[in-house]
């Protein structure tokens, strides 16, 4: 603790900010001390590390506390990062939070512009959200797609955004204990990020991302656990839409909407027609397979057209073969955006149907 103390007093004119770093972790024994090494060996270190176990099953908390200068809360029940969160913000001391996940880390001089201008914070700027770096350790094409989407999604939303990543985002407490943290009805569905960020919004308060301010993300992706995240993810959005679970978000844009329709549509017919095509090949249906490869053509035109970008930077990296594969990963979300959407319909349709049902028996 001595140590980081006096690195921090060397650094403080510089950075000008004394902050809290706060670690929502659930079986993070593959990452969490590649994180809490990059804390500690940043130029200016936090006050204060503080690791909220979320009652993991793994060695998360015993290699955190390991590490000097690190507090670790230990959670009996598994309430969620939004939850964990909060607990972390309630016992920190320091005016200013950084929240970061146990799957992530920081380059050695990226917190120098992890906080608004003084100008800034004068204009209710109360944060700085960070970017995904394109790339990572990990070679799993998930994770290298997942990376590339969210660094460019960032970077393509004005500023301040208007949707939030709560991956890696510094606020002061003042700010984020008037809007009363995370919404901890969202549990471990990963989504309430920015149901916080639009309660923020409406409080006057901003965040900006600052593309100086970089982490890198770490974590394994499967192509099921990219569907799951995706299934989860939509199933709350549709349920905030409804005004069924946290604060809804409001008016949808126009332009949103058609982005989402078109996109979903394509995406779910594009694997579709590629499903369609291998069952055709294996029946010897060559006249049908012509009409599916031509389904698949255009819906992937389209989703090229709407995520241009990002396949140009994934041609750039890896060629054709990884431009196809994200192009491919990219259709799979929006077939589990989809499907989380439909359950939620058809949850509400049976859910109103039984109570007509139960109502005429009365």
């Amino acid at each position: 603790m001595h140590r980081i103390a006096v690195k921090l007093f060397i650094n403080y004119e510089k950075l000008k900010r004394i902050y809290t770093a706060i670690i929502p972790a659930f079986n993070s024994q593959d990452t969490i001390v590649h994180l809490l090494n990059s804390l500690l060996k940043i130029e200016s270190p936090p006050l204060e590390i503080i690791v909220v176990d979320d009652a993991s099953t793994d060695h998360t908390q015993d290699l955190a506390s390991q590490l000097e200068g690190v507090k670790v809360l230990r959670l009996k029940d598994n309430v969620g990062p939004g939850a964990a969160r909060n607990i972390g913000a309630n016992n920190a001391k320091t005016r200013w939070l950084l929240f970061i996940d146990s799957d992530c880390s920081l380059p050695l001089s990226s917190i120098e512009n992890a906080f608004p201008t003084e100008i800034e914070e004068v204009n209710n700027i109360v944060g700085i959200m960070g970017v995904f770096a394109p790339t990572g350790p990990r070679k799993s094409p998930v994770a290298s797609y997942k990376n590339m989407q969210r660094h460019y999604e960032i970077k393509a939303m004005t500023n301040p955004p208007e949707t939030f990543s709560s991956s890696c985002f510094t606020i002061t407490k003042e700010a984020y204990l008037k809007c009363s943290g995370f919404n901890e009805a969202f549990g471990k569905t990963p989504t309430e990020d920015n149901e916080f960020y639009f309660r923020l919004y409406k409080k006057g308060f901003r965040i900006k991302y600052n593309t100086a301010f970089t982490f890198i993300h770490n974590k394994h992706m499967s192509i099921k656990g990219l569907f799951r995240d995706d299934y989860l993810r939509a199933k709350a959005i549709m349920l905030n839409i409804l005004g069924r679970l946290g604060e809804p978000r409001g008016n949808l844009k126009m332009d949103e909407v058609i982005r989402w329709v078109l996109e979903l549509s394509s995406g779910t017919m594009f694997v579709i027609s590629l499903g369609l095509i291998s069952i055709s090949i294996l029946t010897f249906s060559f006249s049908n397979s012509m009409i599916f490869l031509l389904s698949a053509f255009v819906s992937s035109l389209i989703i090229g057209a709407i995520n241009y970008k990002l396949l140009q930077y994934s041609f750039k990296c890896g060629g054709a073969r990884l431009m196809t594969s994200h192009l491919f990963l990219r259709s799979i979300e929006m077939v589990a955006a989809v499907t989380g959407m439909s359950a939620i319909a058809f949850e509400l349709l049976f859910k109103k149907a039984k109570y007509i049902s139960n109502n005429n028996e009365n």
